[in-house]
């Protein structure tokens, strides 16, 4: 079971946090939409979500993921957040919501520590 779980289908952004994880020598896995659950465990330090692909579909993902984890960080991705979307992305259990440049920003972080207090740059 992995340390990292991302749920992201653009090419570039998976290879990023990859990159960044193996700095780290932390576990990540990149499961399908249907086995995310699976992944996850209490090892599991974060969970990583792109809420651009397919907006309605990974609110969904991020819901049952926090149904089944409640302890579990989620970190939802967006190209732009704007209140809106930052609020049904936070109602449906993501820990932080962050655009993709601050999240690329504190990628290193975010890795490292997991969501266990150090603070984000915005």
């Amino acid at each position: 079971m992995a340390e990292i779980v991302v749920y992201a289908k653009d090419f570039k952004l998976g290879t990023k946090i990859a990159e960044t994880a193996a700095q780290f020598e932390k576990e990540i896995v990149f499961p399908e939409h249907k086995d995310i659950s699976e992944e996850i465990n209490v090892g599991t330090i974060i969970v990583i979500v792109d809420l651009d692909d397919d907006y309605q579909q990974t609110l969904l993902l991020v819901k049952n993921i926090r149904h089944s984890f409640p302890a579990v960080p989620i970190v939802g991705i967006l190209t732009r957040v704007q209140k809106s979307t930052h609020d049904r992305a936070r109602e449906s259990g993501c820990t932080l919501v962050l655009p993709r440049f601050t999240f690329i920003k504190n990628l290193t972080i975010l890795i490292e520590k997991g969501l266990s207090g150090k603070s984000i740059k915005k």
